[in-house]
C-alpha cells in the first residue's frame, strides 16, 4: 500500500478508455460497518481496517486493468433500498455489483481514484459528508436569521457579502502555512460548527474541494443576522515544504502588528499557533491571550482541559472595520 505503488496505479488509471469505468462503494464509518457486518456477510471481516484493505486490493486490481476507478460511499439504508427495489438478495454480490454501477453513474459524493492511499479517501469522502450534513441544517437557519430583518433577502446579501469578505481577511492575515479555520456558531436551531483545512503559501490558498469555504461564510452570516454568540479559531502551522525543521528550541522575536514571529531555524512539525474571536456583531472581536487560553483549556463542563502539546497562544489581530465598508 506504499506510495510507490500507488503512483504506478495511478498512472495506469489515467490510461484507462473511455467506458471502462469501475465503481466502488466504501462503508466510511466504522459504527455502520460493523452494523453491517453483523447482518450482511458480503461485510464480513476481521476488523474495520481488515474490510478497508479489502477495498483497496479491489481499487488496486480494478487500476491495473486499466479501469477508471470511481469511489464513493456506501450508505447501508440506500444499498438495502436498492437491492429490495431491483429484487435483489442483499447478500448477493449482484446487489453489491449493482450498487456500485449507481456509485460510478450518479453517486452524488463519488469522486475518481488517483491513486492515494484509502486512508487519504476517507478522509476527503467524510469531509464531504460532515459539509452536506451542516448545510442541510444551515441553510434554514441562515433563512431564519434574515426573517427577523424587514427586507430579508437584501439583509442575508450583504450579511454573505461582508462574511465573504471578514472571511478573506482572516485568510490573507493568517499568512502562509497549513491552517484550521473553525467557526462555531449557537444558532437557535443548535450548535453549528465547521472546520476548514487550507495551506497558504503567498498568493497560492488551496481550500479543499467540498465547498467548505463556502460554509465558513455562511456561519459568520448567521452569527452577524441572528446577532448569535460564537467563536473563530484559527490553527496555524508552518509548511513543511517552506519551513525547515529545527531541533533545537530558538527565541521567539516579536513580529509588528500582532503577527506571527518565527524563529531563525523555522518551526517544530508539532508547534502551532492558535487564535481566536468572539463572534459578536458585524465582526468578529479578537481574544486576548488570556481570554483565548481560559477559553480552549476549559471544558464543556467547566474543569480545566490540557492545551494542544506546542500550542503557543497568541492574540487573535484585529479587524479593521474600514476594509468591509464596501458591504454596508
Amino acid at each position: 500500500m506504499g506510495s510507490r505503488k500507488s503512483d504506478r496505479v495511478a498512472g495506469r488509471r489515467v490510461r484507462a478508455k473511455a467506458g471502462q469505468v469501475t465503481g466502488i462503494a466504501v462503508v466510511v464509518d466504522e459504527l455502520e460497518w460493523l452494523a453491517l457486518a453483523d447482518e450482511n456477510p458480503l461485510f464480513e471481516a476481521e476488523d474495520y481496517d481488515a474490510y478497508l484493505a479489502t477495498v483497496e486490493r479491489r481499487m488496486n486490481a480494478a487500476a491495473r486493468a486499466g479501469r477508471q476507478v470511481m469511489i464513493g460511499p456506501l450508505m447501508p439504508d440506500q444499498f438495502e433500498t436498492r437491492a429490495d427495489a431491483s429484487g435483489l438478495a442483499r447478500d448477493s454480490p449482484k446487489a453489491l455489483k449493482e450498487y456500485e454501477r449507481f456509485v460510478a453513474d450518479l453517486g452524488p459524493l463519488t469522486r475518481p481514484w488517483l491513486g492515494e492511499p484509502i486512508s487519504r479517501v476517507l478522509e476527503q469522502i467524510r469531509a464531504h459528508v460532515r459539509a452536506e450534513a451542516l448545510q442541510t441544517r444551515a441553510m434554514p437557519a441562515l433563512a431564519a436569521a434574515a426573517s427577523v430583518h424587514p427586507q430579508p433577502d437584501t439583509a442575508a446579501q450583504r450579511a454573505m457579502s461582508r462574511a465573504a469578505h471578514v472571511f478573506m481577511a482572516l485568510i490573507e492575515d493568517g499568512g502562509d502555512g497549513r491552517h484550521e479555520l473553525r467557526v462555531t456558531v449557537h444558532a437557535q436551531e443548535g450548535k453549528l460548527e465547521y472546520t476548514l483545512p487550507y495551506t497558504r503559501s503567498g498568493q497560492v490558498i488551496a481550500f479543499p474541494d467540498d465547498g467548505g469555504e463556502h460554509m465558513v461564510v455562511v456561519l459568520l452570516s448567521i452569527a452577524s443576522l441572528g446577532e448569535r454568540p460564537g467563536t473563530v479559531l484559527l490553527r496555524s502551522r508552518p509548511q513543511a515544504a517552506f519551513f525547515p525543521g529545527r531541533r533545537k528550541p530558538k527565541q521567539w522575536e516579536e513580529a509588528p502588528q500582532g503577527r506571527d514571529p518565527v524563529p531563525a531555524g523555522g518551526w517544530e512539525r508539532n508547534e502551532s499557533t492558535l487564535r481566536g474571536w468572539r463572534l459578536a456583531g458585524d465582526l468578529p472581536l479578537p481574544m486576548s491571550e488570556g481570554q483565548l487560553f481560559a477559553f480552549a483549556c476549559t471544558g464543556p463542563d467547566g474543569d480545566p482541559v490540557p492545551p494542544e502539546p506546542g500550542t503557543r497562544f497568541r492574540a487573535g489581530f484585529p479587524l479593521d472595520p474600514e476594509r468591509f465598508r464596501c458591504c454596508d
